[in-house]
């Protein structure tokens, strides 16, 4: 074993750089210098505007009752008290990933640090899954990584201090992702990925948003690639006669998660 430095750290760094991709090391920069433009915000020295008032109320009265062992479904505050279940499909309270507030609560952070924290979080989140999206369209890292700058550094920056839109992007972002990776090669954790999100998106809010994107999408893909579309549909019939308890397991999780877009609507 070779115990000189100047032959040691050559080997080092080369391991390194096999495990750890440049673009990885840009992702994560990429998200400081963007954490660092919109500090005003995020470190509460900017205020939120629009639609993102209301939303911080709704998620607080949320977040509160859930520390305490509450699902709310009654809010005292509005009308002197009304039914929440408006306010908690606007928020999409099943969204396991609003974990990450509650969390930074018991590190001892006020509100409205974790709040800030967690938008910021979460939109990074999307940001990650649209450059894994790129490069499963694009199969290059570079493409991928530029079409990732495109995106984190837009006018969705600013969207996200005044607008609920981001809570519905991300898990459509990241479905698009494992609907992509399932059509190249059906597997059983693309399919949990696009039931996950799935789950998510018909939780939140009004989904007729993406359930009409999503339709255009798919009658574009029959039009124009109706050869891509047969094989596809073949190897989803073959996946469901592989796996049938798993495959039949998580479409009733979906069909479950339907019925709070039902009690919404109703």
């Amino acid at each position: 074993m070779p115990t000189n430095p100047a032959k040691i750290m050559p080997a080092l760094l080369n391991n390194i750089k096999r495990k750890v991709d440049i673009v990885h090391v840009l992702i994560v920069l990429s998200f400081v210098l963007w954490v660092y433009m919109f500090r005003g915000f995020i470190f509460d020295k900017l205020t939120l505007s629009g639609d993102a008032l209301p939303y911080y109320d709704h998620f607080k009265f949320y977040i509160d009752h859930l520390m305490k062992g509450i699902y709310p479904m009654w809010n005292p505050i509005i009308s002197g008290g009304i039914p929440n279940e408006f306010f908690l499909r606007r928020i999409g309270s099943f969204n396991p990933f609003y974990s990450i507030i509650i969390l930074f609560r018991w590190l001892g952070l006020p509100f409205v640090l974790s709040y800030l924290f967690f938008l910021a979080i979460y939109y990074w989140i999307g940001m990650i899954g649209f450059y894994l999206l790129s490069l499963r369209i694009f199969k290059d890292r570079i493409c991928a990584f530029m079409a990732y700058l495109l995106l984190m550094f837009s006018s969705m920056s600013t969207v996200l201090f005044s607008s609920f839109l981001i809570l519905s992007v991300v898990p459509i972002i990241w479905f698009f992702y494992f609907l992509l990776s399932f059509s190249e090669k059906p597997e059983r954790w693309s399919f949990l990925g696009m039931i996950f999100t799935l789950m998510i998106i018909v939780t939140t809010y009004l989904p007729f948003y993406f359930l009409h994107n999503f339709i255009l999408f798919l009658i574009c893909f029959i039009i124009f690639y109706p050869s891509r579309f047969l094989n596809f549909v073949k190897k989803t019939l073959v996946f469901f006669g592989h796996y049938k308890l798993f495959s039949a397991s998580f479409l009733m999780c979906l069909c479950f998660a339907l019925v709070a877009g039902g009690m919404f609507f109703k």
